[in-house]
């Protein structure tokens, strides 16, 4: 029994390195790479082992993302969190410290997915703070129409969605996709600064909903339907009481911006466009294969080299570490996420 213990144990790492490589590797375009990484996952889940239960939950979530390349990329990006949590669960033996079982009665009561953790997800919560500060302030930057703003609120919307659908936190999640399908399809407006600081007031909420093992309220539908959807969240008593019972709340989410010497009394939830500075005209046509170098471009690209630069410090840290050190489970996982961070970033 000990000899088929440790087989399987053997087995179990063996998959895992190979599952760590491919699906730091796998694209949504490339149908094959996606294919073996789903069997790979399929193989792991085979084995039986309690610590790597999430495998079969990660193959089938992409084999149904299959037909959507969006869907697809979160859908793996979700399965390398996966796997970094079953190779640390691995590491520790498997005995990954788990949420207490919500009482199956209670329908407002937060139901952890199988692979997650206790500990995984206060790691989140705590990290959930400074991210709001940063929200709010690219918030207020984007209504003055900073580019570099615009750009770091969805690269942080997006590492928060994604952060939250490897933790099961389905309203987050569904919040966060939406807000970023809002973003893209309006423009600068005091009316869109006062919907997007609602839809952070209501995050700040959330979490610590799920700090106390609960669901928030109200829950994703309501926020997406009456704050990003519905009626301007500065005329609308109904978003009022759906979003924020206290009205007060609405009013102080207005009172962050900065008071514009523009700003009429006028009670219009019609949104009024900002004048530009110069007389608009017509893009030039784009030759083919030429980047268009606009200053929201040039902004993600600058951050991109920046979180480039610190992940390829930290990765000679970590060899450095290895040469004096050597190499154990620990490590491997640290190199791991730095590489699924880059990749993520590209």
């Amino acid at each position: 029994m000990a000899d088929a213990a440790h087989v399987n144990a053997a087995a179990v790492a063996a998959l895992l390195e190979e599952l760590a490589v491919a699906v730091m590797s796998a694209d949504a375009a490339d149908e094959a790479a996606v294919a073996r990484l789903a069997a790979l996952l399929d193989a792991l889940a085979g084995t039986g082992h309690p610590a790597v239960a999430a495998a079969a939950g990660a193959a089938s979530a992409i084999r149904e993302a299959s037909f959507d390349v969006r869907q697809l990329a979160a859908a793996l990006d979700a399965a390398s969190e996966v796997v970094a949590a079953m190779q640390e669960a691995v590491a520790r033996g498997g005995a990954a410290t788990r949420a207490p079982a919500p009482d199956p009665s209670d329908p407002g009561a937060l139901r952890l997915p199988e692979w997650g953790d206790e500990r995984t997800l206060k790691d989140f919560l705590a990290a959930q703070q400074g991210s709001l500060e940063e929200l709010e302030q690219a918030i207020l930057g984007m209504e003055g129409g900073d580019p570099e703003r615009r750009a770091a609120f969805k690269r942080r919307l997006h590492t928060t969605k994604g952060e939250a659908g490897v933790l099961g936190l389905e309203d987050l999640e569904r919040v966060c996709h939406a807000t970023e399908d809002f973003l893209e399809a309006h423009g600068v407006s005091a009316e869109i600064t006062d919907r997007l600081l609602r839809v952070r007031d209501w995050m700040a909420k959330a979490l610590d909903a799920y700090a106390r093992m609960r669901l928030p309220e109200p829950r994703a539908a309501g926020v997406i339907g009456e704050v990003l959807v519905g009626p301007s969240a500065a005329s609308s008593a109904i978003a009022d009481e759906v979003v924020h019972p206290e009205r007060s709340d609405a009013t102080a989410s207005r009172s962050r911006r900065a008071p514009s010497p523009s700003s009429s009394s006028s009670s219009s939830s019609i949104p009024i466009p900002t004048p530009a500075s110069t007389p608009s005209t017509p893009p030039e046509p784009s030759e083919p294969g030429k980047v268009v170098r606009d200053a929201e471009t040039v902004g993600l690209f600058g951050e991109f080299l920046g979180e480039s630069n610190e992940g390829l410090n930290r990765v000679d840290q970590i060899l450095m570490n290895v040469e004096r050190d050597g190499v154990d489970g620990d490590t491997v996982n640290s190199l791991f996420r730095v590489f699924h961070v880059h990749q993520d970033l590209v």
